[in-house]
């Protein structure tokens, strides 16, 4: 990677919540994050569109700093250990990680993307349909979303659920149904206005029926296995590769799911029946 293309995921501080997605955007398809150097260059820092969406969902303020929420730890190689890239993207289900010299300045970056996929890869989806719950009231949110539903809530300068869609769009997917509730009618027009390329056909939901119980509201028969997401779940994943895995296995059911580590900070005690 040149030093320019470098640059584009690189930021120093001060740095806010905000700026941060701004640069985010910029190449979200290819890593979604950002790297935060110090005065000298040296890399002190990650932060990633995971991260900001989580930072949001605790009620953290976008004009916070980045040192709030970055990652002060991030995993980095030396150019000597460029060769593990890859597998460790693999084992830590990450999607860069830069290339640092003995002063830790980061002098390449790593994608998991590599920008050679073909055209044909990226529409290996296409004709299969997805389906996006986006009817809760998103409670967690508030106050945003008290003023827009939550599929509207920006990520940067678009709205987290049109960030979803898109994902699923680079892989030739054209048709989505997205069932609704809360604020409906701010959904429906801005897709209209939005006039996209892809179809978006809107599911009503005149009661909560609970995660995924608006599913069976949706007339249409499919005749094949599909994707159901919810509206505020940003995956970075290959989706052919998990449609690919759903067919060749079998399955009834796929979950995307991510792994969790939570260490407890207390002493665990064990009860049996008598106490």
């Amino acid at each position: 990677m040149d030093k320019e293309r470098i640059q584009e995921f690189v930021s120093t501080l001060p740095l806010t919540v905000v700026e941060a997605m701004a640069q985010i955007d910029v190449h979200a398809h290819d890593a979604g994050l950002v790297f935060i150097v110090d005065n000298i260059q040296r890399l002190i820092g990650c932060i990633t569109d995971g991260d900001i969406r989580r930072w949001i969902l605790n009620g953290g303020q976008l004009n916070a700093s980045v040192e709030d929420v970055m990652h002060k730890n991030p995993i980095f190689l030396h150019e000597s250990e460029r060769n593990r890239a890859k597998m460790l993207m693999m084992e830590k289900v990450i999607r860069a990680i830069p290339i640092v010299n003995d002063s830790k300045n980061i002098i390449d970056i790593v994608l998991s993307q590599d920008g050679s996929e073909t055209k044909e890869t990226l529409n290996s989806l296409k004709n299969i349909p997805v389906v996006i719950m986006a009817g809760g009231k998103g409670t967690r949110l508030y106050p945003y979303t008290k003023i827009l539903p939550k599929p509207l809530i920006p990520i940067g300068d678009t709205p987290i659920v049109e960030r979803i869609i898109d994902y699923y769009v680079d892989y030739g997917i054209e048709e989505f149904y997205m069932t609704v509730n809360y604020k409906k009618g701010m959904l429906k027009s801005y897709f209209n206005d939005l006039n996209p390329v892809y179809k978006v056909n809107f599911v009503e939901e005149n009661k909560p029926l609970g995660t995924g119980g608006s599913i069976k509201l949706i007339e249409k028969k499919f005749d094949k296995p599909l994707f159901v997401t919810n509206c505020d779940a940003l995956i970075r994943a290959d989706y052919a590769d998990i449609y690919k895995h759903h067919i060749q296995y079998g399955n009834d059911i796929t979950m995307v799911s991510a792994l969790k580590n939570i260490t407890v900070p207390y002493g665990v005690v064990n009860s049996g029946e008598n106490g």
